[in-house]
């Protein structure tokens, strides 16, 4: 904190609420000619008061308050990893972690550090079930977060002609879903729930059903790729009609239907 005045003063005496500062631990005074400073290190919640700087002819006050560093929302793929992390404004060994109510313990899912007044909580290998609200709390001290765990999907590749099922599985059973292609909801498909698991069958898939499928769910979407591969002569139903001393073939592609003409 620093005050100017309009004479370089005699004497100068810091105040924090009533009570007068002495130089020395984590207050440090200097003055430079008509400015005069106070540096508190470390800072403290304690620290939180009104300061007053007298020189005697005149006075300057100022309000300070001193807050933590809150927890922020994180949004994550099923696999990764996250870590929360938040600021105590003084040391402390009583912290714990929540998930909502549950206290959280640490092990192989969850893994806690504590420097000085920085706190973080790795959780590892998040699942869908890891969404929710967590809390570090410390006495009267809380801040809190949310972690939104989106489902990964899984690609798919399959040969023209045949049916695919494409799968998501929500956090929990009963919840509406909507399944897009790209950006446009389809029409051609069969869909099924069964609990919190969710099914796009899609019949005799075309080389055109390629692309990318989305399951939403409200503010949550999962996509996976499908990939058809076009038919090939091995999968062809060949029929061979002998006329004369030419040879006609006739390939039939699922609806298609093309005609070879050789020469013997």
């Amino acid at each position: 904190m620093q005050c100017a005045t309009a004479q370089t003063p005699s004497t100068v005496i810091w105040l924090k609420g009533h009570t007068e500062l002495k130089a020395g631990g984590r207050y440090e005074m200097s003055q430079k000619e008509r400015v005069l400073t106070l540096t508190i290190k470390h800072l403290e919640e304690k620290d939180t008061d009104i300061y007053t700087c007298d020189v005697g002819t005149a006075k300057t006050i100022a309000k300070v308050t001193i807050k933590g560093k809150d927890l922020s929302n994180q949004d994550r793929k099923e696999g990764e990893s996250v870590t929360l992390s938040c600021a105590l404004s003084k040391p402390a060994a009583n912290v714990q972690w929540k998930k909502g109510s549950e206290i959280l313990e640490g092990g192989e899912k969850y893994e806690m550090k504590q420097k000085d007044t920085c706190l973080e909580l790795q959780i590892k290998d998040l699942k869908v079930e890891d969404s929710g609200d967590y809390s570090c709390v410390c006495g009267d001290q809380k801040t809190s977060a949310t972690v939104k765990v989106n489902v990964s999907g899984k690609s798919q590749e399959a040969d023209e002609g045949v049916s695919v099922t494409l799968q998501c599985e929500l956090s929990k059973p009963g919840v509406p879903v909507e399944w897009k292609k790209g950006t446009q909801s389809g029409e051609k498909y069969q869909m099924k729930q069964k609990a919190s698991v969710n099914e796009l069958l899609i019949n005799k898939v075309e080389p055109e059903d390629s692309g990318d499928y989305s399951c939403v769910c409200g503010d949550q979407k999962t996509t996976a790729s499908l990939k058809i591969n076009g038919m090939r002569i091995s999968d062809w139903n060949l029929y061979n009609i002998l006329r004369c001393s030419k040879c006609y073939v006739i390939l039939n592609v699922g609806k298609r239907t093309n005609f070879f003409h050789f020469v013997s």
